[in-house]
């Protein structure tokens, strides 16, 4: 694995907000050891966790198409169907994309909760749109 993008971000505004690992972890309600492996990119922060944590920096996760966001924080996942439909894509279209099977692709739309960043921004790749980390307005 590698540290994600929208991580390492995170984790340099982080260091220069001097916040600790431990003081995140607190903030965040997670273990110390778990933003430790977020930030080795040993494993990755759920897309609930990530939003928090921009949060607590003043920041904001968003969804955009290249042009205009789309979609924010934790409000994207209960819009992933709408966002495919959008796009003009099948569950059938992102699962060969993504070489998954249509069930998963499925469970995901209609059933995930707090799904991986990593599973968060492969689907939304597949739809041609992409993640970005700005500052809260």
């Amino acid at each position: 694995m590698t540290v994600h993008p929208i991580v390492a971000t995170l984790t340099d505004r982080t260091r220069r907000r001097r916040i600790t690992v431990t003081g995140l972890a607190a903030m965040l309600g997670v273990s110390q050891p778990a933003v430790s492996r977020w930030q080795a990119g040993q494993r990755y922060p759920t897309w609930g966790h990530t939003v928090a944590w921009a949060q607590s920096l003043g920041m904001r996760v968003i969804v955009h198409d290249g042009r205009a966001v789309v979609a924010d924080g934790m409000a994207t996942v209960p819009r992933l169907t709408e966002l495919r439909r959008q796009r003009g894509m099948t569950r059938r279209q992102v699962a060969q994309l993504r070489h998954m099977d249509i069930s998963a692709v499925s469970r995901l739309e209609l059933y995930a909760v707090d799904p991986a960043l990593s599973t968060m921004d492969a689907h939304l790749r597949a739809l041609g749109l992409g993640l970005a980390v700005v500052e809260a307005s």
